[in-house]
């Protein structure tokens, strides 16, 4: 992935700037954002994520809070790399348990 940082207005802090980033493997829009005031499903003050497919509005509620924007980063990207494994993980295992019952089928006949 790789990390962008969006203008939004020169009223905020730079420091407080959002990032967007797109997952290469999926096409999804993952913006982390801090919020100060708490919204209906949010737990605390602080930074969060969420991710948003094409064509569609973001995941409600967001993830987090986290302290800073780079945990909150760190976590949408470990999310991704442990996504991407499962699916991995899944695809082979359906593979080999198919290859296994064959090969058992193989060997009654």
């Amino acid at each position: 992935m790789h990390l962008k940082n969006v203008a939004s207005g020169l009223a905020r802090s730079a420091k407080f700037e959002p990032l967007y980033d797109v997952d290469p493997s999926t096409g999804a829009m993952i913006e982390v954002f801090f919020a100060d005031r708490v919204f209906d499903g949010m737990r605390g003050r602080g930074w969060y994520w969420w991710k948003c497919t094409p064509g569609s509005v973001p995941e409600w509620p967001p993830v987090g809070p986290f302290a800073t924007a780079y945990r909150a980063y760190c976590d949408v990207v470990g999310r991704a790399e442990s996504d991407r494994e499962r699916s991995r993980a899944g695809a082979s295992g359906s593979i080999n348990r198919s290859a296994i019952a064959d090969t058992a089928r193989t060997q009654q006949l």
